[in-house]
């Protein structure tokens, strides 16, 4: 303390404010427990919107995967399907081109266009080794190309046969056996 004028003693210090009354402390602890509460409260809103959110996403995002899974299938589907008759197309087309032909004996089977290279299969059970069996099959030699079969006491046999027009084409055997011949596309 220091002495005044006048002589009084004055006091230097500020007075303290006077203490919280137990209704005011009761007052702060509410406000600070609906503040909290409150805060709180902001929080799981804040939370639960977060997640609503990411589950809206999650959930467009799963029905742009089953369109896109949907769509690829019917995309798989249609490209099969168009494989499907194309090859359905090309052994319809396989099968058009494919001669065939049957007989006993000597036959002529007249002129055959072959629009591709083919293979001339042919079949003469009776012309067997040993029994002097021979099969022949023959065509005009004015051709640019020929069939040369000649399957001398064989049963079956197989040859390349190139694209073109053959005239006059004729199959014999020996003994007046029964035989088959077929020309398909390709070697």
């Amino acid at each position: 303390m220091g002495i005044g004028i006048g002589g009084a003693a004055s006091s230097s210090t500020k007075s303290k404010p006077p203490a919280p009354t137990p209704a005011q402390l009761a007052a702060q602890a509410q406000a600070t427990t609906a503040r909290i509460h409150q805060e709180a409260v902001e929080k799981a809103a804040n939370e639960r919107t977060r997640v609503a959110t990411e589950k809206k996403e999650a959930a467009e995002k799963a029905s742009e995967a089953r369109a896109a899974a949907g769509k690829a299938r019917e995309e798989a589907a249609q490209k099969h399907n168009e494989e499907q008759k194309e090859k359905e197309e090309a052994a319809q087309k396989l099968a058009n081109e494919t001669k065939n032909y049957e007989g006993i004996g000597e036959k002529n089977l007249g002129t055959i266009v072959v629009p591709v290279s083919s293979t001339i299969s042919w079949t003469c059970p009776g012309c067997k080794s040993g029994e002097g069996g021979n099969f022949i099959i023959n065509n005009a030699s004015s051709d640019s190309e020929t069939i040369a079969v000649n399957g001398l006491d064989q049963t079956r046999g197989v040859s390349p046969m190139a694209a073109g027009t053959y005239h006059t084409v004729v199959v014999q055997t020996t003994n007046h056996e029964p035989w088959t011949v077929r020309i398909a596309p390709g070697e």
